[in-house]
């Protein structure tokens, strides 16, 4: 049996659904989040692909992203990009409903919206 140090986001992959409440990513890019144990968190941002670690407890998130592919897809995917990633990294907390994860900035608002993969 594995027990989760904490928090229920260890070895988790998810797809982005929504972000900024209610804006769907472009339909040609794949938003993408794994969570791995040892805290290692990795991804597709839509273009390019992003590692970097978290720190989570039951319900506060903490995400530093590291180095990261530079490839440029288009202004728009470029955009959403810069976005997504940004919005990552001011996480504050976290709540997973079901087989979606929420994730909410410092000011409580919600700024992701994953679903299970």
């Amino acid at each position: 049996i594995t027990v989760n140090a904490g928090n229920g986001l260890a070895e988790t992959s998810w797809t982005l659904a929504a972000m900024l409440g209610n804006q769907p990513p472009l339909p040609e890019t794949n938003l993408t989040a794994y969570f791995a144990s040892g805290n290692l968190l990795s991804g597709s941002s839509g273009c390019n692909n992003y590692n970097g670690s978290y720190t989570a407890d039951s319900s506060a998130l903490n995400i530093n992203l590291g180095p990261m592919t530079m490839m440029s897809c288009g202004p728009a995917i470029d955009e959403q990009e810069q976005t997504y990633l940004s919005l990552l990294q001011s996480a504050s907390s976290y709540v997973i409903e079901g087989d979606q994860l929420v994730i909410f900035d410092g000011n409580g608002a919600e700024v992701l919206r994953f679903n299970r993969t």
